[in-house]
């Protein structure tokens, strides 16, 4: 290689090697710049939503469509800003508003944009809450081209950029919350089994996610029974036949997608005809296109998001009742809600709306399973995961530790504790990238939210009883 080795020694103090190699200089490939994913790529959006934490759920979300986006929150501002950068001929391309504002409402805001006149004009896409209901003629005539519910999740919003794109290019509305096609944008109200009693099987190891699942089928007239591992829904599927299976994917030995391979597997071997094939919905605590590909390969035929939305379930099991392919069509995005008329709450760190869904259909408490679902998350679920990350970090097990943060992002959704959730996505996402002090940290602000997520969710529980 002509190279050469040389040494030096001295008696006492050691010695030292060192070599010379002569080498060729190779200029380094440059890496290609990535093509955007989406249609809508690399445009400009304005998001007018006065709330700290919508913003910080919305901007992963645009950094993955690699949109050019920008937050205000009010809608004066957000004139100001569509103005100006109209003006300079950067105009944005769409706009994301709130239905309600702190300094007016979203169709107020939205009228007096009209009036602007900009053209080209904006797609304008209007955030509501839960249960609210607005006529066709309405949101029409104050130029709104979609209606997403919150929480807004990437699915439902790709979709709903996916029909936008599809409208511009053909000129003609599709069915996906178009206006010209429906006669009004109203919540749908819960759809009860078509089969009364029929049986759902759901897999899930965490006792609270567990709770919500079966109130909610229940309330849906449906039977459900539990697994509480993967191996334990593999035994009960031999001695039982499921024709609906709630699957979570993310459960210690065998997850949701090895459990979901091994019961095709199952079925395909007893070779009795398609009629006997269960449809079995994904529960994740992710919301990424990728996810959905992911449950697709592993044999799922639907999945919903965490946290589970009761409308979103009963359109995912009347899909899977009637054998239709919801993966690939509209009607299993979330855009439905809860029944409850949503209220001004004066909790920051909490979605009271979600926490609606456990009250009785007559707005009581007194047969709902919201005390037991709070006292469940209180006091079992929230220490068992703190002691959880104690645990592994006493180990320097972070495989644990990521295993106990991405459980309790599960089980903080479906209780609406959103700001407690984000940071246990944060810990679950970068417990094997960051240091220990920095680990510790983390922790430490977890354990501080659990403190304050369990004093919100006591009062809430006692301003509605």
């Amino acid at each position: 290689m002509k190279g050469t080795l040389r040494l030096e020694s001295e008696t006492g103090k050691g010695s030292c090697f060192w070599f010379t190699l002569p080498l060729e200089a190779k200029r380094l490939r440059q890496s290609r710049k990535k093509q955007p994913t989406y249609e809508w790529s690399g445009q400009k959006i304005l998001i007018i939503e006065p709330n700290d934490h919508c913003q910080e759920a919305l901007a992963p979300i645009l950094r993955n469509y690699q949109m050019d986006y920008h937050f205000v929150d009010k809608g004066r501002r957000g004139l100001t800003e569509l103005s100006k950068e109209h003006h300079d001929s950067k105009p944005y391309h769409y706009v994301i508003v709130n239905a309600a504002l702190p300094d007016q409402s979203g169709l107020e805001f939205c009228q007096m944009f009209n009036a602007l006149q900009f053209s080209p004009k904006p797609e304008v896409i209007l955030m509501s809450n839960f249960g609210n209901r607005l006529s066709k003629a309405h949101l029409k005539k104050h130029g709104v081209s979609m209606v997403v519910n919150k929480p807004v999740t990437q699915r439902s919003l790709t979709r709903g950029f996916r029909r936008i794109c599809q409208v511009d290019k053909t000129g003609m509305d599709t069915q996906f919350l178009s206006i010209s096609d429906t006669s009004s944008l109203v919540i749908p109200s819960l759809q009860t089994a078509e089969m009364p009693n029929q049986k759902v099987l759901i897999v899930e190891d965490n006792p609270v996610n567990q709770s919500v699942a079966e109130h909610m089928l229940k309330r849906l007239g449906y039977q459900p029974a539990t697994a509480d591992s993967g191996e334990k829904a593999l035994e009960m599927m031999q001695r039982n036949h499921y024709p609906i299976i709630l699957m979570d994917c993310q459960m210690p030995d065998l997850d949701g997608y090895e459990t979901t391979k091994k019961i095709r597997e199952m079925e395909s071997c007893e070779q009795s005809g398609s009629q006997h094939r269960c449809r079995i919905i994904a529960m994740t605590a992710n919301s990424m296109d990728d996810d959905r590909q992911k449950c697709l390969d592993a044999g799922m035929d639907d999945y919903v998001s965490k946290p589970v939305l009761l409308p979103t379930l009963s359109t995912a099991l009347k899909n899977a009742t009637s054998n239709s392919i919801p993966m690939e069509k509209d009607d299993c995005d979330q855009k439905n809600s809860t029944e409850h008329k949503p209220e001004q709450s004066g909790f920051d760190n909490i979605n009271t709306d979600i926490l609606r869904q456990f009250l009785s259909p007559e707005g009581s408490t007194k047969k709902g399973v919201l005390p037991k679902l709070v006292q469940m998350f209180c006091e079992k679920e929230i220490p068992k995961r703190l002691n959880e990350m104690n645990t592994a970090m006493d180990t320097g097990s972070k495989d644990k530790l990521i295993r106990s943060a991405h459980s309790f992002k599960g089980s903080a959704n479906n209780m609406g504790a959103q700001k407690l959730a984000k940071l246990c996505s944060e810990l679950e996402s970068s417990a094997d990238q960051i240091t220990e002090d920095q680990t510790l940290k983390l922790i430490n602000l977890i354990k501080n939210e659990s403190k304050a997520t369990k004093q919100s969710l006591k009062q809430f529980q006692a301003s509605v009883m």
